[in-house]
């Protein structure tokens, strides 16, 4: 279970959604903790700009970050 600093989750949720949108499947944030995670946190706001900029870009760019096969059929 991931821990959340108030209000990083808002950061990037209308980025996720545009991942979502654009790509057919949600963001792999679960491979993403060591960006998001700060001394505190799992998910920290700092991590959560963070995030967010490799999101956007990948939307932008038009293509979805490399996921592995498997991803979403995992738990976690």
């Amino acid at each position: 279970m991931m821990n959340f600093e108030d209000d990083a989750i808002r950061i990037v949720s209308e980025a996720e959604a545009a991942y979502e949108e654009s790509f057919g499947v949600r963001f792999p944030v679960e491979l993403y903790q060591d960006i998001t995670r700060n001394e505190y946190y799992d998910f920290s706001i700092e991590g959560a700009r963070r995030l967010n900029v490799i999101i956007l870009k990948a939307v932008a760019d038009g293509k979805p970050v490399d996921t592995p096969e498997d991803f979403y059929r995992r738990q976690y």
